[in-house]
């Protein structure tokens, strides 16, 4: 039998090589030119290449090495790096940080400083900064480790100081800024300014080649060529996109720009037209949605049923006035999440169990209402609001349509799971000046328990009330149709309550459930999961 011979190393590096090229052409959702700009007007040709996991930004060699050529260079993977030596001291290094390797659906980010508070060893060094991103502790690569493991870390060092290796990520600290009464931004300077005067003129230069910066990448091969330089890898989970001026209501023409959950920006990304921009973000959209979901599904496998995740993702909020010392900015990020019978909002993403914690606002879902019918504030046109028993109402704007659909959609699965779960919700309240509970019952319907006797006084059925009233503030009236004596007929009932919203928007979820779970229409084109 003739023995085959093996393959030379050469031959054996070049079939790597292609396997490897052609996982990431597989991998390759969609490519295509682009101009770049960092919003004051600079455009510069660019690839863009987007796989499921990653928005890919590529400059043409010479522009990438020209220093601040482009605005995306300031988020480029390269940045300043430097050693600072923290001296501990009986109350830590006076820092916290946010990332690891531990983050939901498997999708690590960078570790980052968060927070740098006054007065204590970090601080005074004056070399540590908000969004900082952690390399290395005493020489000790944190790549790969987990946020405890680096925590730990931290905490346990036996030395006097502590040396941290850190990378300057100049575009990190807005994304770990804390809420205040009133908001400054730069940002608004910095975007407001349109390129599109200075993109024509760049289109119609004989140095740029208006076919060559619109056209597809024609092979994926190519991505790989010496004429071009990777400036940023951005990934994809849970990162935001919009089209929007940062924090107004203003859309950017055929224009669009991504940011990143460590704080990274991809630049304003500029299209052909409005085709081009169309597919370029509702592929950008279908694939953070689709890391979102996994990023659900991989966390519901260590959470109780009762506290499943239904929803992540980032919506826009408009703020009273005041809130920005700039004017002309309405609108914050804030990054919402329904668990459970809880609805979250956040500053940032939340990136362990632990941060889940630190949330703005925490409602249960079942005394809050969703409103889709609203009339619009300014010319966002894809909005809702979200009202809470309190007093609290949260007007906010999302993207586009199928993204508010998907909100409303996981917002009334949310209240069927969280009304099913609690089953049964009591109010202290007065009937007749007597101390009782009104109880509301997913199964028994609506029953009056007073105190001093111990005792049910009336019950009735869901489905027998006719109408309900309030004055927002503590009385209540219900409406029952009354059959007992065998005739029909109206028993009105006057109640107060100290949180007689609460009733109300609870009861509003108990008949809401009650509907999700019995037609048949409903179900079928909103499948409960």
């Amino acid at each position: 039998m003739r023995r085959l011979s093996s393959l030379p190393e050469k031959s054996m590096s070049v079939t790597k090589r292609s396997s490897v090229l052609s996982r990431r052409t597989l991998d390759v959702v969609h490519s295509g030119m682009v101009l770049l700009s960092d919003g004051k007007g600079h455009g510069k040709p660019a690839r863009l290449v987007l796989t499921k996991e990653l928005l890919t930004i590529q400059l043409q060699s010479s522009d990438a090495d020209e220093p601040g050529a482009v605005g995306v260079n300031d988020t480029a993977i390269d940045g300043s790096v430097r050693t600072v030596a923290i001296e501990k001291g009986k109350e830590g290094l006076g820092l916290s940080i946010k990332g690891g390797a531990e983050v939901v659906g498997g999708q690590a980010v960078p570790v980052v400083v968060s927070k740098v508070i006054p007065g204590l060893p970090a601080a005074e060094t004056g070399q540590v900064f908000v969004g900082d991103r952690i390399l290395e502790v005493n020489g000790t690569p944190v790549h790969g480790m987990t946020h405890e493991e680096i925590v730990k870390m931290l905490r346990e060092a036996t030395t006097e100081k502590v040396s941290l290796t850190l990378q300057q990520e100049t575009q990190m600290s807005p994304l770990f800024r804390r809420s205040a009464s009133k908001r400054r931004s730069g940002s608004y300077a910095d975007s407001n300014v349109e390129s599109s005067n200075v993109l024509k003129g760049a289109l119609k230069s004989p140095s740029v080649d208006r076919r060559a910066v619109f056209a597809p990448v024609a092979k994926d091969d190519d991505l790989c060529s010496n004429a071009w330089k990777t400036v940023a890898r951005l990934p994809l989970p849970m990162a935001i996109i919009t089209r929007y001026l940062w924090g107004t209501d203003k859309l950017r023409n055929n224009a669009f720009e991504l940011r990143t959950v460590d704080g990274r920006r991809s630049g304003i990304i500029h299209c052909e037209d409005g085709k081009a921009l169309e597919q370029w973000v509702k592929h950008c959209e279908h694939h953070i949605g689709a890391l979102n979901r996994k990023s659900i599904k991989m966390s519901n496998k260590y959470l109780h049923p009762s506290e499943h995740i239904t929803f992540i993702g980032w919506v826009e909020e408009r703020m009273p006035p005041g809130y920005f010392e700039d004017p002309k900015l309405k609108w914050e990020q804030r990054f919402l999440i329904l668990k459970g019978s809880d609805l979250c909002l956040f500053e940032t993403p939340p990136l362990n169990s632990e941060e889940l914690d630190r949330c703005i606002c925490m409602y249960k879902i079942y005394e809050t209402i969703l409103r889709t019918a609203v009339k619009q504030r300014d010319r966002r046109p894809h909005v809702f609001i979200v009202d809470s028993f309190a007093g609290d109402s949260h007007y906010f704007s999302v993207p586009s349509v199928p993204q508010l659909q998907q909100i409303e959609s996981a917002y009334y699965n949310s209240v069927y799971k969280a009304v099913t779960t609690v089953q049964t919700r009591t109010f202290a309240c007065s009937f007749d000046g007597r101390p009782a509970g009104l109880v509301l019952d997913f199964k028994q319907g609506i029953s009056l328990y007073d105190i001093p006797t111990k005792k049910y006084i009336w019950q009735y059925g869901f489905e027998d009330l006719i109408t309900s009233g309030d004055d927002g503030k503590m009385r209540l009236e219900l409406a029952f149709n009354d059959y007992s004596g065998g005739k029909e007929k109206k028993e009105t009932k006057e109640i107060e309550c100290d949180q007689v919203l609460a009733v109300v928007y609870t009861l509003h979820s108990f008949y809401i459930t009650l509907i999700m779970g019995a037609d048949p229409e409903f179900l079928k084109n909103c499948p409960l999961d």
